[in-house]
Formats: C-alpha cells, structure tokens, sequence
C-alpha cells in the first residue's frame, strides 16, 4: 500500500470468558484519574469498560503498564471486579504484557526502509505534529494527555476531560459539536513518530515517518453477558505529514500475550476471520482449569485492490 494523505484502522480486542459467573459486583466504579497529573508522558491512564481494565498511553502502546500503577507492568486485566480487588491482591489475573502500533514504509525519494514500533520501548512522542514536525515539550504537557470520558460525566456532568476535550488537536466531535462519545467509555489521544531522538528501540529505524496518529478506544459496559462483554475496540486514524511518499506502507499491531503464567501459552491465527489469539493447552497456574482464551482482530483497514493505488479512507 501506498500513503501519501490519511488511513484508518479499527481493531478489536477480546477475552473470550472461561465463565459467565465472573461478574462484577453490584455498582462497582472506578475512580476518575486525576487528569492534570500527566507527568512526562501518561502510562497511567486506563480503560475498564468489559469487565476488563486496559492501560493506554499516548505514546504507542497499550496494555501495558509501564509506570506499575497498578502493581505490575502487565497491562490488561480479566476479569476486572474493581480496583480494591486489585489492591488487596484478590483479583490480579491478566492476559497480555504489552502491546503497541508498528508501523512501516519505504521512503520513495530515498529507498531508506523507516519502521516505528510501540514495544517495551516506545518511538512515538505525544501530541500532534504542527509544522511538519513534532511539538517541543509536548511530553511534560497535560493538554496532550489521554482524554477519557464516561457516559455518565457528559454535558449535564461534564469531567475535566469533557469541558477540555481536545476538538483543536483532532478529536472528534459529534453532530452537535459536542465530544463524541462511543460507548460507556471513550479514551482519546495523538502522537506521532517524529521525534527521532525517542527512537532507541532495536527493531526500528533511528528515524520515523513523520506519522501522526489519532487513537480512539472505547468498550460498552457491564451489560447482558455475552461475547461482546469482554471486548475493547480501538480505533487509529494515520496522517502523513512528512511530505513524503511510502511505498509498501504496513501497519501492525504487536502484542505480548501473558495468560496468566507466561510459560504456557500458545499462540495462533484464525485466517478465514483475521483473528489472532493465545491459549493455553489445559490449565493455568494463574487461572486454574478454567483459562480464558485473549485475541484481536482487525475490522476494517484501507484497501488498496491494485498496485500503485494511493491510501486516503477517512471514516
């Protein structure tokens, strides 16, 4: 695929249960984190929708939790009953370590092969690019944080993120000029790949693309058990702002699946649905006999149907 303007990718993420009678308690609520504490950058900043809590940052990676908010870098936990729960060590059961955006093209004036990944280490930098480039000082900003919203904390009741939301840096509104909301929750954040001096990660290029990305995650809450329960959708919209042109142009996302214990897990893809997923074969030391089974899938990507088409799908 060849970009030169804008792509967008919708991903899936998803716990298929070992038990529907893993339900959270009663009006279990999760505090709202303090949202002018994004130090450096924001790894504190979760979704926790499905029954499951998701770290996301705005710098590339995703359930992982990089700071130890929560006790331990693994970063998306099943099944989520609330954060005492976490804390008193009660319920600390995860399926996946980390996991990042990767990204990759081949500079078409240049023949250079540029790769940014979002790994243990991340080669994104907050915020938007303006003037082609990366903003300095962006990563000590509250303003570039991750934005989250709450279905109940709207216009009637609007949190911090609400009455801030950052319509100005490309976050989406809905008919009404308000922020768009999707689902119970909806998380919001940019970044980009420009900034070459974050780029020390051993499977990228020293320099990025100059790819700013727009990242939208959200997940119903506690509603009718079902499959739809344990999931989480996110959503990348890509803009090239390098003036370049890519060709071969992929993207990709990377995850370290820990199912409970690390050292029995096995991993495979289902082809005929674009479904990858981890299991274990028979029990867990974490889980016991009933092991939940984690995967992803990618809903809906650019198409590209013949050799030289140029990438542009928004919405």
């Amino acid at each position: 695929m060849n970009i030169r303007c804008l792509v967008n990718v919708l991903a899936l993420l998803i716990v298929f249960p070992f038990s529907t009678n893993s339900v959270p308690p009663s009006g279990a609520t999760v505090s709202e984190q303090n949202a002018t504490s994004a130090e450096i950058r924001d790894t504190h900043t979760w979704i926790d929708g499905n029954r499951v809590l998701m770290f996301v940052t705005n710098k590339g990676s995703f359930a992982y939790d990089q700071g130890g908010i929560l006790g331990k870098n693994d970063g998306f936990y099943y099944p989520f009953l609330g954060l005492d729960d976490i804390y008193d060590g009660s319920a600390t059961r995860t399926v996946c370590f980390a996991a990042g955006i990767w990204i990759a093209g081949v500079n078409s004036s240049t023949g250079d092969t540029l790769v940014s990944v979002a790994e243990y280490t991340d080669d994104y930098y907050p915020g938007p690019m303006i003037g082609w480039t990366y903003i300095p000082g962006a990563h000590t900003d509250p303003v570039y944080r991750v934005y989250k919203l709450h279905n109940d904390s709207l216009s009637s009741n609007p949190n911090q993120d609400y009455l801030e939301w950052p319509a100005a840096q490309g976050a989406s509104l809905d008919s009404l000029g308000n922020p768009e909301m999707l689902g119970d929750q909806t998380l919001w954040s940019v970044y980009n790949d420009a900034n070459s001096a974050v780029h020390n990660n051993d499977a990228s290029s020293s320099i990025g693309l100059e790819i700013e990305v727009q990242h939208t995650v959200w997940a119903d809450k506690y509603v009718e058990i079902s499959t739809e329960d344990f999931s989480i959708y996110s959503k990348y919209k890509l803009i090239n702002k390098s003036g370049n042109t890519y060709n071969g142009f992929f993207i990709s996302l990377w995850f370290d699946p820990d199912l409970g214990n690390a050292g029995d897990d096995f991993v495979g893809c289902d082809t005929l649905n674009d479904i990858f997923f981890c299991y274990n074969d028979g029990a867990d030391s974490e889980y016991g006999a009933q092991v939940p089974a984690f995967g992803g899938k990618l809903i809906e990507v650019p198409i590209t149907p013949s050799i030289g088409d140029t990438a542009f799908v928004d919405g």
